[in-house]
């Protein structure tokens, strides 16, 4: 049997509450139908109840903590394909173990749930650091990102908070999603349409001046890729100014 849920945290948690209410043990969770049915059946469609999430939200708060609700939430922005069925597994020992489910550090479940977290935070607080925002024509300015992980959600507060009085839009490639910042609040809508003015004319200066400055202060004889790569992995690099062609911004 596998469940099927609409993507939200709020869906997660009723196929939570399904799974418990029914005594089902559910092979696979997933956020949306998926591309190739299984020989398991038709999944089964668990609908989003706000009554029941918040059931449940409040249950593994009382049973376990914070700590617990956050490791059960961050699956929903997981690229982990069998993240939901870990949140589900995960929350059954957290009403079995309570407290000391956080010490179950052999316990394969855990491990999974935890090591899922870490990757998604750790993707999460890299692009905190190498984003980088351009300036369009219309004064508005976008920093785009091709994730692993769905993280436009989690950036959102962050860059809200650090640019409240700059327009922006957060957009990721992958998944056609843009997350809008309007200097009062945000919001996340498809990108399936969206149509980019062009670049500002002083943006391109800017980047022209930027590659020049991380030109000057880089000393050659001690040029490390490998370390470089390590702290700065590769797949973030089309999008850094400094790291393209002096070419592109002409």
């Amino acid at each position: 049997m596998e469940y099927v849920y609409d993507g939200t945290f709020d869906g997660l948690l009723c196929c939570v509450f399904r799974a418990f209410e029914r005594r089902e043990n559910p092979d696979e969770v997933h956020p949306c139908m998926p591309a190739q049915l299984s020989m398991l059946g038709e999944p089964v469609r668990v609908q989003t109840d706000a009554t029941r999430a918040r059931r449940v939200e409040a249950g593994i708060v009382r049973a376990a903590g914070v700590q617990a609700l956050s490791h059960v939430r961050d699956a929903v922005f997981s690229c982990n394909p069998h993240a939901g069925r870990d949140a589900l597994r995960y929350v059954r020992l957290v009403f079995r173990y309570g407290p000391a489910v956080h010490d179950l550090l052999t316990d394969d479940t855990l491990l999974r749930v935890r090591e899922t977290s870490q990757r998604l935070w750790t993707e999460t607080n890299r692009l905190r650091e190498f984003l980088r925002f351009r300036e369009l024509e219309n004064g508005v300015f976008i920093a785009e990102m091709t994730p692993d992980n769905d993280v436009t959600e989690l950036l959102m507060p962050h860059f809200a908070d650090r640019f409240g009085d700059m327009p922006f839009v957060l957009h990721d490639r992958g998944r056609q999603k843009a997350g809008v910042w309007d200097t009062h609040t945000w919001v996340l809508a498809s990108s399936e349409r969206m149509q980019l003015p062009p670049m500002h004319a002083r943006e391109a200066r800017y980047q022209e001046m930027w590659k020049t400055f991380y030109d000057a202060v880089a000393i050659r004889e001690r040029n490390n890729p490998r370390l470089r790569r390590r702290f700065m992995p590769q797949k973030y690099w089309r999008d850094l100014p400094e790291m393209q062609e002096r070419a592109v911004f002409r």
